[in-house]
């Protein structure tokens, strides 16, 4: 199959052909400001294009790359996001899609790539018979209202403040929401509409969450590393279908942990009617235990009944004691074998391995992708 980068005209074509399949509840115009937006994105621009496979100037077929540097063991290796994989109507059942699929991987060869990652939105099978292999598709429960929390951790004349000079601060992205929607989509410079997250992240905020993940990152089996503008560039999408989707009845919040100033964990969650959502909780292993702590305290005190995430999450409790300590405050200890699993048939993690290094991802549970990563 021949695939070239995506132009200008195409993407017209690709916002009307996908819009049914990915809108999320975003308008027309909102989903093609979104488009363009994740397309030209300073980051974006640098790391990420769009491949098509065209007759007659009509697009047929079309995918997401990204390029995204990973660590594991120690090690950085060069890998590929491949998302927004898609065949138009007329042209579907025909065997495209596994030729699109073939194509980008033999350019991946071609190129000296190490793997290539994706989130599947579809059914698994297909992208298993073209080679990939499920990272780990669980997601865990944690039902909050069984536990309850030692009083002696919150020091209740001070807000915010814990023990061990811990302070908790939790933002929520509704400061964020005072948009201008009748603002025109300038396509010539498109971007999104969150040029600065402030009040919601403040000044300097974001450098030290990049350098809380990337301490984190190291201790971990594999992860995709992430400078400032890969962050600035995930927020940004996050945040746009947070305020915009008609869709999602979700508001995001932000829960940094600092002990004497300094940033030790954050948590960067969703809260619905029901419960809360982790995206991803990150930190030192005091950090982690503290930001559970609150987000238990503020999951009871709101009446939500459970706090969900990826199957990554439930890494801080293994083994049975990992932050099973005085400094989680939590009774009973929070065991893996209390902590409801279940499986996930959205955004599963899978991974073409290029480079054999890369083959021992298999292995490992719980699978320590993050739904943060998203691409």
């Amino acid at each position: 199959m021949q695939l070239t980068v995506a132009q200008r005209s195409d993407f017209i074509q690709i916002a009307r052909q996908t819009y049914s399949l990915w809108s999320g509840g975003l308008t027309r115009d909102d989903y093609r400001h979104l488009l363009w937006s994740t397309c030209y994105h300073p980051w974006a621009r640098r790391n990420s294009y769009r491949l098509v496979h065209k007759i007659k100037d009509e697009v047929i077929s079309s995918c997401k790359v990204v390029s995204l540097p990973f660590l594991m063991k120690g090690k950085e290796y060069e890998i590929w996001g491949l998302g927004s994989v898609f065949t138009a109507i007329n042209w579907r059942n025909k065997g495209l899609g596994s030729e699109l699929i073939e194509s980008v991987l033999q350019k991946a060869k071609e190129e000296n790539i190490d793997g290539v990652l994706l989130f599947s939105a579809i059914d698994s099978n297909f992208y298993s018979s073209c080679g990939f292999r499920n990272l780990g598709s669980l997601d865990f429960q944690i039902r909050t209202y069984i536990y309850s929390l030692n009083s002696k951790v919150i020091n209740d004349n001070k807000p915010g403040l814990l023990e061990a000079e811990i302070f908790i601060e939790t933002r929520s992205s509704e400061q964020l929401c005072k948009l201008d929607r009748e603002q025109k989509i300038d396509e010539q410079n498109p971007r999104f509409h969150f040029s600065s997250f402030y009040p919601w992240i403040k000044e300097n905020d974001l450098e030290e969450i990049v350098r809380c993940y990337s301490r984190w990152l190291i201790k971990q089996p594999y992860g995709i590393i992430r400078t400032y503008e890969h962050y600035a560039f995930q927020l940004a999408k996050f945040l746009y279908f947070s305020s915009y989707s008609k869709n999602n009845q979700c508001t995001l919040f932000l829960t940094i942990a600092r002990k004497k100033g300094d940033m030790i964990g954050y948590a960067i969650t969703e809260y619905s009617g029901t419960g809360i959502r982790i995206l991803e909780l990150i930190g030192t292993e005091e950090g982690r235990a503290y930001l559970w702590h609150s987000l238990i305290k503020e999951a009871q005190k709101k009446n939500l009944i459970h706090i969900t995430g990826y199957e990554s999450g439930v890494g801080d409790f293994i083994p049975s004691t990992k932050l099973d300590c005085d400094i989680l405050g939590v009774s009973p200890p929070i065991r893996v074998s209390g902590i409801q699993c279940y499986q996930r048939f959205w955004s599963q993690p899978m991974c073409f391995s290029l480079n054999s290094d890369l083959e021992t991802m298999t292995k490992q549970r719980p699978c320590p992708v993050l739904e943060f990563d998203y691409f």
